[in-house]
């Protein structure tokens, strides 16, 4: 069984084809065309980059965490056990007070075991560019672990709080985001389907005309890295889409609900099964993997995820 994954783009969410036969896409009438949206953004090189971290720990539970409202962590699997480093930059667009939320959910049934058990820490490093030096000084920001479950009949917990971020950059590309809260969800969720099969549409025929789109993305800007570097990993991830073998287990984009973030201003398509991005990579078991799997299956081993917004300045759908 192959290994889960997320694999990220960035200067974007990662982006990845569907499987199937190609939809013809009528381009001249779809197609997503670039704006300046670096208007406003910018990065001060002079100052600390810190860099931002989530620890979690999770036994017998599910859990969502959102900062500021972006999803940034989601885990719905089966197996009971699991530890993982978030980071969490993408979803800090400024210097002040951020939000955090975290929700904890059963990992079978109505109602969380008395098993149940998450630890969090938020940390931060003090210098992002100093990779010799292992980042410079690592600084605890904040601790958080589930209660004891006492009531049998508990159907989530959730905590709500906030913390303090400094970063040299701001990200305004939301500034100018419509309030997806306020369409009409039917049309809506029309509106991201169409993009969706868009932009697989862009990686199946020419993934040259996507690289565009996302060379110009602010939220660059949070991974510290220089331009040759982005471009590097975009031409990689080009060669890996592009990787025939792989095309059998990409997956269509069926099962899906959407869900909105950032107060309203981002979507996603999601998969109704477990929440995951709803594009993705996934096999059929050929035989049993005890004690959570069996043959027949389906094991999603790669996820990206993508997230658009509609811009004020054209009244066009983007990638954030």
């Amino acid at each position: 069984m192959k290994h889960y994954k997320y694999l990220l783009l960035l200067t974007i969410t990662g982006l990845q084809l569907a499987c199937g036969q190609q939809t013809s896409v009528d381009t001249k009438k779809r197609e997503m065309k670039p704006i300046n949206l670096m208007k406003g953004s910018y990065i001060d090189e002079t100052l600390p980059k810190h860099g931002y971290y989530l620890q979690i720990n999770n036994q017998n539970c599910h859990y969502e965490i959102r900062v500021n409202d972006l999803e940034s962590a989601i885990y719905k699997k089966q197996e009971p056990v699991m530890s993982v480093r978030v980071p969490i930059n993408l979803e800090i667009s400024k210097s002040g007070t951020q939000s955090l939320s975290i929700r904890v959910f059963p990992i079978k049934g109505a109602f969380l075991s008395k098993m149940a058990d998450l630890s969090i820490g938020l940390f931060y490093y003090t210098d992002m560019s100093d990779e010799e030096n292992s980042y410079g000084e690592l600084v605890h920001l904040l601790d958080w672990e589930l209660p004891k479950i006492e009531n049998e009949e508990t159907p989530m917990v959730r905590l709500d709080t906030v913390f303090k971020a400094t970063v040299p950059y701001e990200i305004k590309d939301l500034d100018y985001a419509l309030d997806l809260s306020n369409m009409d969800k039917e049309e809506l969720l029309k509106e991201a389907e169409e993009k969706y099969k868009e932009i697989r549409y862009y990686v199946l025929n020419d993934y040259d005309k996507l690289n565009i789109l996302q060379t110009d993305r602010p939220r660059g800007i949070t991974f510290y890295l220089s331009e040759k570097k982005i471009l590097q990993v975009l031409e990689n991830n080009k060669k890996s889409y592009q990787n025939p073998a792989e095309i059998k287990y990409i997956q269509k984009i069926e099962n899906f609900e959407l869900a909105l973030y950032a107060y309203g201003k981002i979507l996603a398509l999601k998969r109704i099964e477990d929440g995951s991005n709803v594009i993705c990579k996934a096999e059929i078991l050929e035989e049993d993997h005890p004690p959570y799997y069996k043959k027949g299956d389906i094991n999603i081993y790669s996820s990206l995820p993508i997230y658009l917004y509609k811009d004020k300045r054209d009244n066009q759908w983007h990638i954030w």
